[in-house]
């Protein structure tokens, strides 16, 4: 080698060792980095080794993909993904990569220019914030992963923010990362999706601020069985497609939506425990197949149901589900069940404006040891279903009814405490298909201080309802049978009642009802049965004692058998055409009236034919009516004088009540009369007080002491209309009321 060759040798290492030395200053001028750092000016950032960032403003023109053998760390590092166009650049976690950020930024340099963020390798995310990410486009709302998409295990993202991301805010499909006390928001569908995955999704606040936000806080379809835990929603919810996640401890609320805190669909089955949901449009929904579980959860402040159960249009498949142990308040309805059956034990239902209602495809169904009081409506409804089975609940302070059936087949109703609803303990509606047998077994119930302790209405065919050692006590109405009800009604005691047992019409049709009633005791009460409008009631061992009225009959006819009777005025009380045939009766004779000569009763050896008695006291009464005719003849007169119009009228009628009632008591004590008061104001509202008596051919005396009933019991209220005086049902609104007398008026001056 000659010394010129030794020269060029030696510039050539030289050179390149200086050239290698400036490279290393200038990298470690910063302090920086190391590693593959920097990044290229243009082009991909491609991680082979242990790369470690701090303290840096990166603007990266192209993808960050670390590989396989690579390991990036970010240190206080804000990265931005500058694209072109929508969705040209990608981070790329590859499996067996790690990437690591803390205290860092990563985002779109411009913020209408998205990226992708996909990760297959290791990751773990902490106190950094991630945004504008964008996802690939949707082909529906559920189609193509967004966000931060991770197909790995070894993940976990905590401490951090994740906004504003074009789809989702994390997509997580097949795998199980750990997602941790983030901030997850104004995502624009879901702030998690998972698919086929078992994630931790714990102590994380996910919630919607921008006019474009989704309503899923997280979405779960597919077999995914997350754990989601101490999260908390505000205006987002969770949604199941075919999941079994454990939903636990989280605060579900609404400030600025409506709609659904957890909506479970097709065929899911998870655990829903320990939940907050308050102030939203409905608490739980679960819809197609599902089997949850939902225990211990406190549902406040909904303005539909507080958890509901159905179906879809395509899908009709009911629910079988577990409601246990939760407190749900001040709920439009708190338990919804429209299909499918139930097991419901243990929970507080009240403040609502129902308890629960089951529609016509609820079956199987078990209600047990709730409490349920003071709805505005009802505490348990009943619809067209069957097989049900409500025990050892405590009904109270509701103000409809504690327990209507309407329609139902095979309901078994037991060991229930029915107290002070306002109008039905039990009110049961009957089933119009005569082929359909109705079933009921009411026992050991104990019904108090309701308007009805339990009425029937439109039971044409001969359903069973066995009543068995239930106890009636302090209503107005023990039982009480409308409408063509032909019930068999056996072993039951009522007490302190106005009305033992009525047996009539209904505010809607007449009477004509044929129930059979056996082995049970009525007692303390001012009327034993009172019976009307052509029914014919069957009873069979009866003690009927220590009241007013033992049997009071209008137009109607009694079979009676193996019973006593024991009143303190009338045994039996007959008028207007009514038969009694009695065998092994007890009663007294000197207790009997039959008003008419078409009033009879029929005893094995002997009939006993109206009027009867025919004594001093008829001659006595009749006289003693007239002076009471004579009487009011003269106030018909003065109310001529001085009644012109119809409040003048009413008023004076009114004034004089007490005496009308002393000599009209039979007809003003007809609750049939009032009912139909009343029905007709709410289908006529706005009639004026003439052609409500015409309508329905009603005495003065008689209707203005119903009106004034009524009004009494805020179930009508009155305006003055010029000379008129017209009657409103008292939920009508003023405006309502305004709108009625000025179509009136427009109408009387066509």
């Amino acid at each position: 080698m000659n010394k010129r060759t030794l020269l060029q040798i030696c510039l050539i290492t030289g050179f390149t060792m200086l050239l290698a030395l400036v490279i290393i200053s200038a990298f470690n001028a910063s302090g920086e980095g190391e590693g593959t750092y920097p990044p290229p000016t243009n082009g991909d950032w491609i991680i082979t080794n242990k790369t470690l960032v701090s303290n840096e403003t990166i603007i990266l023109n192209g993808n960050l993909n670390v590989r396989s053998d690579g390991f990036l760390i970010l240190n206080n590092v804000t990265l931005f993904m500058n694209s072109s166009f929508d969705g040209e650049f990608m981070i790329n976690i590859s499996k067996n990569g790690e990437f690591i950020t803390e205290d860092s930024n990563i985002s779109a340099y411009d913020s209408e220019l998205g990226y992708n963020f996909t990760v297959y390798g290791n990751m773990t995310i902490n106190r950094s914030e991630i945004s504008y990410v964008l996802g690939e486009p949707l082909k529906d709302y559920y189609d193509n992963p967004g966000g931060i998409v991770i197909y790995s295990n070894k993940v976990r993202i905590f401490n951090s923010t994740i906004s504003h991301n074009r789809e989702r805010g994390i997509s997580i499909i097949n795998s199980s990362p750990i997602i941790d006390n983030n901030r997850i928001f104004d995502n624009n569908y879901q702030g998690i999706f998972l698919e086929h995955s078992e994630a931790v999704i714990i102590n994380n606040t996910f919630s919607y601020y921008s006019r474009n936000g989704g309503n899923d806080g997280i979405l779960l379809r597919n077999f995914s069985n997350a754990t989601i835990t101490n999260n908390i929603f505000i205006d987002v919810t969770i949604t199941l497609y075919q999941s079994s996640p454990i939903i636990t401890n989280n605060t579900i609320i609404q400030v600025a939506k409506s709609m659904t805190a957890i909506c479970i669909w097709d065929f899911s089955n998870p655990v829903i425990t320990n939940n907050l949901i308050k102030n939203l449009k409905s608490g739980i929904s679960i819809i197609n197949g599902n089997e949850p579980l939902i225990e211990d959860n406190t549902i406040i402040n909904i303005s539909g149901s507080g958890i509901r159960s159905s179906t879809s249009r395509i899908t009709d498949i009911g629910s079988d589900v577990e409601i246990m142990n939760n407190n749900i308040l001040n709920c439009g309805i708190g338990l919804d069940i429209n299909k499918g059956s139930a097991t419901i034990i243990g929970n507080n239902i009240s403040d609502g404006g129902g308890g629960i209602v089951l529609g016509s495809g609820a079956e199987f169904i078990s209600i047990s040891e709730n409490i349920i009081y003071n709805n505005s409506k009802y505490g348990i409804w009943c619809q067209s279903g069957e097989s049900v089975f409500v025990s050892g609940n405590t009904i109270l302070k509701n103000n409809w009814s504690g327990i209507t059936l309407n329609d139902m087949v095979n309901i078994t109703i037991i060991d229930n405490k029915i107290i002070s609803n306002t109008n039905h303990g039990i009110s049961t509606v009957g089933i119009y298909q005569a082929e359909v047998t109705y079933n009921a077994t009411i026992t050991n119930n104990s019904i108090s201080g309701s308007e009805f302790g339990i009425s029937f209405e439109n039971h044409y065919s001969k359903e069973i309802i066995t009543n068995i050692n239930n106890l009636i006590t302090d209503c107005r109405y023990g039982l009480y049978i409308i409408e063509g009800s032909s019930p068999v009604i056996t072993n039951f005691t009522i007490l302190n009642t106005s009305y033992g047992i009525w047996i009539g019409r209904g505010p809607w049709i007449g009477g004509n009802n044929y129930p059979e009633l056996r082995n049970f005791i009525v007692s303390n009460s001012s009327y034993g049965i009172r019976i009307e409008d052509q029914s014919h009631p069957t009873v069979l061992n009866a003690s009927i004692s220590n009241l007013e009225y033992g049997v009071y009959i209008i137009n109607s006819r009694l079979t009676i058998n193996n019973s006593v009777i024991n009143s303190s005025r009338f045994d039996f009380y007959l008028r207007s055409t009514s038969v009694v045939n009695a065998s092994n009766v007890s009663f007294d004779d000197n207790k009997l009236y039959l008003k008419g000569y078409s009033d009879k009763i029929v005893l094995p050896d002997r009939e006993i034919q109206g009027p009867f008695p025919r004594s001093s006291t008829e001659s006595i009464e009749t006289e003693s009516k007239m002076h009471w005719y004579i009487f009011i003849i003269g106030l018909i007169v003065i109310s001529i004088m001085f009644g012109f119009t119809e409040p003048g009228k009413y008023r004076i009628l009114l004034l004089f009540l007490p005496l009308y009632t002393r000599l009209n008591k039979d007809e003003i004590l007809d609750q049939s009369t009032k009912e139909n008061i009343h029905g007709y104001i709410i289908a006529n509202p706005g009639e004026h007080y003439n052609v409500i008596r015409k309508r329905l051919n009603i005495r003065n005396g008689t209707l203005a002491y119903h009106l004034n009933v009524l009004k009494r019991e805020k179930l009508i209220k009155s305006r003055r209309d010029g000379i008129y005086k017209r009657f409103y049902p008292a939920e009508m609104s003023k405006s309502e009321i305004e709108k009625i007398e000025a179509n009136g008026r427009k109408l009387k001056g066509m």
